[in-house]
């Protein structure tokens, strides 16, 4: 039983540490697009005529 409870702990705090791990990889990957996305819209503010061509 005790050897269980054990077993059902390492579980859920693996899991636990998964779910943070892909979280903190989303966060990372958003802001990444965010960071894309403000440096496309820095290059069109300054080649509006290149963005347009595109």
């Amino acid at each position: 039983m005790s050897n269980d409870s054990v077993y059902e702990k390492a579980k859920a705090y693996y899991y636990n540490g998964r779910i943070r791990i892909n979280r903190l990889r989303l966060v990372m990957l958003i802001s990444k697009a965010e960071l894309i996305a403000q440096v496309s819209q820095f290059q069109q503010a300054i080649y509006p005529c290149h963005a347009l061509s595109l």
